[in-house]
């Protein structure tokens, strides 16, 4: 079901700038203020739709990465489109090697869900727009906008 432009940018102002949206949520959108974060993972293939985590990266020193809900994201209006306001670094590699090809939002560090489904706290994925080599000494970083999420509508 499609989303009109204008529910799509309301949508992204929400989920990432915790922005409220009319009739939905309380008084602070979805939670108070500075309260909420996703994880961003790194894969090596899409997750799909399903939002399969049996392709997250592997590479030793691997670990998802944190940014808060309502500073780390901006909507670009009237696109629809939310970058990351802030750089974005995984440790370094110390073994292993690996091509990064996708990333994926969640609500938590690892691939385990609440109900045991798989993909179950995988909320948004997308492709890197160049895929990324990683091997041994690697630290791979995204700067700010380099991460961008689109909520079609």
């Amino acid at each position: 079901m499609p989303l009109t432009e204008s529910f799509a940018n309301e949508l992204a102002d929400l989920l990432f700038e915790n922005i409220r949206l009319e009739n939905f949520g309380d008084a602070f959108g979805l939670d108070a203020p500075g309260s909420g974060a996703y994880y961003v993972r790194l894969h090596t293939a899409s997750p799909t739709y399903s939002g399969t985590f049996s392709n997250e990266a592997t590479f030793t020193g691997y670990a998802a990465q944190y940014l808060n809900v309502d500073s780390g994201w901006d909507v670009i209006e009237p696109t629809g489109e939310t970058a990351n306001v802030a750089k974005i670094t995984f440790p370094e590699c110390t073994g292993g090697s690996e091509t990064i090809t996708h990333f994926s939002l969640g609500k938590s560090a690892t691939g385990t869900s609440p109900g045991g489904q798989p993909g179950g706290d995988m909320f948004i994925y997308g492709q890197l727009s160049t895929p990324r080599a990683v091997t041994s000494g690697t630290i791979l970083e995204f700067d700010v906008s380099a991460l961008i999420i689109t909520i079609q509508s």
